[in-house]
C-alpha cells in the first residue's frame, strides 16, 4: 500500500474501460473538462497539505476512503487562474477535450460525493 496519495486520471484503453483493483478509489466522470479539473485539484499541493493533516502515518493504510471523503474540492485554497492554467495544460497532456468557460463556472462548484460515492482513483 502506498504511505502516499496518489491521483492519476485513468482513460479508456482502445475505447475500452480499464478495471481496477481493490487497492484503488475511483470517481467516475462523465465530461473531460471536470475530470481534469478535479485531478488539478487532487494532485494540488493545498490537498495533499489537507490530506496529511489527516493521516496517520503508521496505520497499516494510511490513505483511507473515510479520510478521502473529507475532501471538499470547493474549499480548497486554490488560485483560481493558477489552476485553470494547470487543468489547461493537463488536458493538453492528456489529449483531453477542455472548455475553458466551464471550467471557469465549475472551480467552487463541484458536488462534494456522498460518503456511499467517495470512491478515488
Amino acid at each position: 500500500m502506498h504511505k502516499q496519495p496518489i491521483f492519476q486520471l485513468v482513460l479508456p484503453i482502445q475505447g475500452k474501460p480499464v478495471i481496477l483493483d481493490d487497492t484503488c478509489y475511483f470517481l467516475p466522470f462523465d465530461d473531460p473538462t471536470e475530470a481534469v479539473l478535479v485531478t488539478t485539484l487532487l494532485k494540488s499541493k493545498q490537498c495533499t497539505y489537507f490530506i496529511e493533516s489527516l493521516v496517520f502515518w503508521d496505520s497499516k493504510r494510511p490513505i483511507t476512503k473515510k479520510l478521502l471523503s473529507r475532501i471538499d474540492l470547493n474549499k480548497l485554497p486554490v488560485d483560481t487562474e493558477e489552476t485553470i492554467t494547470k487543468t489547461e495544460i493537463f488536458a493538453a497532456e492528456m489529449n483531453m477535450p477542455f472548455v475553458l468557460e466551464k471550467a471557469r463556472q465549475l472551480i467552487g462548484h463541484l458536488r462534494k460525493p456522498e460518503i456511499a460515492d467517495a470512491l478515488l482513483f
